[in-house]
């Protein structure tokens, strides 16, 4: 693998893990209910995992003589800020779907670079927990509401590939 095509990668990875919802919700600042805090918990364990995956997908860029430009988070974010937890935490389901599949599709595309596929194979084995743990969580009704047909699909992304057939690709 070119080093400019695992830095691109490395970097898609970066924000990805950076600037996700969960991370995001640190700034949000969503309604808290009493028998949310465990939802609420669940959520800052993922952002602060989040982070700690893009530190060192950072210094790994920043090993192979990339650099780390950030972009910030999406501008559309803006409109979680405020809402009650229940709410919020339907959209980082959904983002948590959303992130597993890309992380997926990163992890199958650095196979030709060993320590960067362990470290993306380790972030596939995390954001499949994170989203097995929100689709777990008390109030099934809230996630149900996502979208339609939610309650048969919330863990499609769970019978994606395994990261033992991503190492096998």
């Amino acid at each position: 693998m070119h080093k400019q095509q695992l830095i691109s990668i490395l970097r898609k990875l970066f924000v990805l893990e950076k600037f996700s919802l969960a991370n995001y919700m640190w700034h949000a600042r969503p309604r808290i209910m009493p028998d949310h805090e465990s939802l609420h918990t669940a959520i800052r364990q993922i952002g602060d995992q989040q982070r700690r995956f893009a530190h060192r997908i950072g210094l790994t860029i920043l090993a192979h003589h990339g650099d780390t430009r950030e972009s910030g988070f999406p501008l559309q974010f803006t409109i979680f800020n405020d809402l009650p937890l229940d709410i919020f935490a339907r959209q980082v389901m959904q983002d948590q779907a959303r992130i597993l599949s890309e992380v997926e599709a990163y992890a199958h595309q650095l196979a030709g670079a060993p320590g960067a596929h362990s470290l993306a194979l380790q972030i596939l084995r995390a954001e499949q927990k994170h989203f097995n743990r929100l689709a777990d969580m008390p109030g099934r009704d809230a996630k149900d509401a996502m979208h339609p047909g939610a309650a048969d699909t919330e863990r499609a992304p769970a019978r994606s590939k395994s990261p033992a057939d991503v190492t096998a690709a």
